[in-house]
């Protein structure tokens, strides 16, 4: 039944952070990933996005763009859950600037909706840094950093 309703919950629009605050309290007993072996993986996939929630946002004409923090999993990850859509691409890219991950490039769809990317494992009070791009104009649309920063 949990699947059923984070998936009605995620069609629907709903953050993946809100829809899994409903999940057990034991969410670290279900986490796929530690520690570094969270980097460049997806945060829905991993259990990670359970509990999590915005830590610092950006609102342009494609949407609100947020940086999630999971303590669960100690992670950070780029979403849009109100993408306008189009676009000549849609990348995130996810980096802990206090260690020596600096996150892939994950390409999303184009198409109007909610997209995340991949996290990156930024423990404690490390500066992690959001970044999201659309436009072929060398240079990234959004930059979101946490409070570490």
């Amino acid at each position: 039944m949990a699947g059923t309703t984070l998936g009605a919950a995620l069609m629907i629009g709903v953050p993946i952070a809100a829809a899994a605050a409903q999940a057990p309290a034991d969410a670290a007993r279900h986490r796929a990933c530690s520690g570094t072996g969270c980097d460049d993986k997806d945060p829905v996939v991993t259990g990670c996005a359970r509990g999590a929630h915005p830590v610092a946002s950006k609102n342009t004409g494609k949407g609100r763009f947020e940086l999630y923090w999971s303590a669960t999993c100690q992670t950070n990850w780029v979403q849009v859950n109100n993408y306008a859509g189009g676009g000549d691409y849609l990348r995130f890219r996810t980096s802990d600037m206090d260690r020596p991950h600096y996150g892939h490039v994950f390409t999303a769809s184009t198409k109007a909706g909610r997209h995340y990317g991949d996290m990156v494992f930024s423990p404690g009070h490390n500066c992690a840094e959001g970044h999201a791009d659309w436009i072929s104009n060398g240079h990234d649309e959004v930059v979101i950093k946490s409070s570490g920063c």
